[in-house]
């Protein structure tokens, strides 16, 4: 008999209609003790959005610039890009638990 490896899993179901953001910080950090995972929840509560919203696109040396992909659901009336905009890189730095270098830049992603 003729083997057939399974079929693949369908794709996961894309998210309501939002808003999509590019979010770029440096902060003192050194790239190989840098922790994604903490770091995103992090980015979470101080936004107050769902972790699943936000997702590390690169983790760079030059101190660490971490580049996020940010998803603002519309539906759950938050201002994400509103708050980085506005806040301190002392703000963030708290937020955060890490010494930010330089403020959010963000990039709202067109469709």
């Amino acid at each position: 008999p003729v083997l057939t490896p399974p079929p693949s899993p369908p794709p996961p179901s894309p998210p309501p209609p939002g808003i999509d953001y590019r979010l770029s910080i440096r902060i003192d950090a050194n790239v190989n003790d840098f922790d994604a995972d903490a770091f995103v929840t992090r980015l979470a509560n101080f936004l107050d959005i769902p972790e699943r919203f936000i997702r590390v696109i690169s983790v760079v040396s030059g101190s660490v610039i971490v580049t996020v992909l940010i998803y603002e659901p519309s539906a759950l009336g938050s201002n994400a890009k509103l708050l980085l905009d506005r806040s301190s890189a002392a703000e963030l730095s708290a937020a955060l638990n890490v010494t930010v270098l330089s403020g959010a830049s963000t990039i709202t992603l067109l469709p």
